[in-house]
């Protein structure tokens, strides 16, 4: 049965009942459509219609591809097809001018791959963006391959170990670093290291660590008063 409603001849619509005849008969122009030609002309509407969607859905990815680059949407393409030195570089610089963070993580990730130093840009990103696991795990990397002789790596290391609730390992980290430099009061990496111990209530420990600053001179016997004092009144008000 021929279900197709415009003339192949006239190219005019055909009601439904002679559409629906056989054979299907052109109100018209009379023209009486066989079965073959109703069968190619269904081919050809169907071969259309594809088209059109292939057509319509090429329109949509150019819009939404201009979309997501705006003005960089030329230099985005090339770089995808023929990339090259410093593509992941200048990919991570456009992503993250385009607000696409998971793209630049991407490519910082890349680079890092080949220069690991670049670990520890991929780490001061991921902390960021709150991604502490990834952040911990990109200073690991970094420290695994680089030397840190002002220990920044491993302070950062440890702030995001902190924030992942690995205590252990994070107190381990602080501790490396005060103990490098015991010659100058680090007053953030301090910090940082008794609000962890409170915050876990490892209050004995908290208190070791601030006796040792407190007693190194006049000028830090009251180093963290605030804290001192909380640590001490759960510890039942004793000061060591």
């Amino acid at each position: 049965m021929f279900t197709q409603s415009t003339c192949p001849r006239c190219h005019t619509d055909i009601s439904e009942e002679r559409a629906r005849s056989v054979p299907a008969v052109c109100d018209h122009c009379g023209h009486v459509i066989s079965g073959n030609e109703a069968k190619a002309t269904l081919e050809v509407a169907k071969n259309y219609k594809y088209g059109m969607f292939a057509v319509a859905a090429a329109i949509i990815g150019l819009h939404l591809f201009f979309s997501t680059w705006g003005g960089y949407t030329l230099e985005v393409r090339w770089l995808q097809v023929f990339g090259g030195s410093g593509s992941a570089e200048r990919m991570a610089q456009i992503c993250l001018e385009t607000y696409q963070y998971d793209c630049t993580e991407s490519n910082y990730l890349t680079m890092a791959k080949t220069d690991s130093k670049q670990f520890m840009v991929l780490g001061k990103f991921q902390m960021s963006r709150q991604n502490y696991k990834g952040a911990a795990e990109s200073f690991r990397l970094f420290l695994a391959q680089n030397e840190d002789p002002n220990k920044d790596a491993n302070f950062l290391f440890a702030r995001s170990l902190s924030e992942t609730g690995e205590v252990d390992e994070a107190s381990r980290v602080y501790e490396e670093i005060i103990r490098a430099k015991t010659d100058i009061l680090q007053v953030t990496v301090i910090q940082k290291y008794v609000e962890l111990l409170i915050k876990n209530q490892r209050w004995a420990q908290a208190q070791k660590i601030l006796d040792e600053v407190r007693k190194r001179g006049e000028n830090s016997k009251d180093f963290m008063q605030q804290q001192y004092g909380e640590i001490t009144a759960h510890l039942g008000g004793k000061e060591s």
